[in-house]
């Protein structure tokens, strides 16, 4: 088992900690406050090569699923970071990176989703 220590001690690893964190909560706060009645009238998919019959309806199970997958890749890069810190600090980093990326990404799509409901 690695020792976490100077991974929590690094500033650049907090920052990006503490904005991926904002973002899960965004995300979060962003799904369940746009959510409205529970019918199966949510836009689960979009296909742009099926022409008339691009948009795919859901329920509320698919929008919903966005909130564990967000926690999930936050729990994902939290565990990765820690175990890779101590064999590359940058790697460490790209991961957390990526991750803020992925992050906003789904924050975007989501946000989509409902507004096209």
């Amino acid at each position: 088992m690695t020792n976490p220590r100077p991974f929590f001690h690094d500033r650049l690893v907090l920052l990006l900690l503490t904005i991926n964190a904002f973002l899960v909560a965004v995300c979060v706060a962003t799904i369940l406050l746009r959510l409205g009645d529970t019918s199966e009238s949510y836009i689960a998919q979009y296909r742009a090569n099926l022409g008339l019959d691009a948009y795919k309806v859901g329920g509320v199970r698919e929008v919903l699923s966005f909130i564990p997958f967000a926690v999930i890749v936050f729990a994902f890069q939290l565990v990765v970071g820690v175990r890779m810190y101590h064999i590359r600090k940058r790697v460490t980093h790209i991961i957390l990176l990526l991750t803020t990326l992925l992050l906003v990404l789904t924050l975007i799509v989501s946000y989509s989703l409902l507004t096209l409901r």
